[in-house]
């Protein structure tokens, strides 16, 4: 009977574990292509910025910069296949580039318009762009890499730009990563982030204390049951 108590015991403890995380954990991540995603959200399209200007770029909440150091705020040269996404000033311009976004909090949506993420590289191999999201301990979430659904590319040649992101339910993402495929010139631009659809509010508490409350029933139940099963006659 005491082993049957503690599994009981188990069992609401892990119950109420549960509630209490409701909304916490992240599934896998669903991606973007399409900046109406990010719709009302907080953009970064550095037309404030000027030209020649190089990171970390600190604004509006996320710290922007690129690997080598060097690579600036460029002109796009017009090639854009979204209205207002990768136009005018971009952030980069540069080949054998490394993208880094870092949020000051982490948050549930991300997006941004990539330019020209296309060449095949030199090496005769299909080389190809990352695009990787991080938690808040550095580990990653998910990636999706160019030439495929989630990150789809045009004709090689310097005249074409996509849009690529992740959204989760809850905010999840601290870092974001763009590694350029080998020769590959890239800039970015209309970085842009959204919080959580909706912030879980008190359900989970009183899902916790819920469960707690139906456990010191159920224990209260199990000792009633003991002592008539230890005193079948009532003496």
């Amino acid at each position: 009977m005491a082993a049957f108590r503690n599994t009981i015991h188990k069992g609401l403890l892990a119950v109420s574990v549960t509630a209490s995380l409701a909304g916490v954990s992240a599934a896998r991540a669903t991606t973007i292509t399409s900046p109406a995603a990010l719709a009302g959200g907080t953009i970064v399209d550095f037309e404030s910025f000027t030209l020649g200007s190089t990171g970390p770029i600190v604004t509006s909440g996320m710290a922007i910069s690129a690997t080598p150091a060097g690579a600036p705020v460029a002109s796009s040269l017009g090639f854009t296949q979204y209205p207002g996404v990768v136009t005018g000033n971009i952030f980069g311009l540069n080949a054998d580039v490394t993208f880094s976004i870092v949020f000051d909090n982490p948050v549930a949506t991300f997006g941004m318009g990539v330019f020209d993420p296309n060449y095949p590289g030199y090496d005769g191999s299909v080389n190809r762009n990352r695009l990787s999201a991080y938690d808040v301990s550095g580990n990653v979430l998910e990636f999706t890499e160019s030439g495929t659904l989630d990150f789809p590319i045009g004709p090689p040649g310097g005249s074409w730009s996509t849009y690529v992101g992740f959204t989760y339910s809850t905010a999840v993402i601290k870092r974001i990563e763009l590694v350029g495929a080998p020769g590959d010139l890239l800039g970015i631009d209309n970085i842009g982030y959204l919080p959580p659809a909706s912030v879980p509010g008190p359900l989970p508490a009183l899902g916790v204390a819920a469960a707690f409350g139906f456990s010191r029933k159920l224990r209260k139940r199990i000792k009633v049951g003991n002592n008539t099963v230890s005193n079948p006659c009532g003496s």
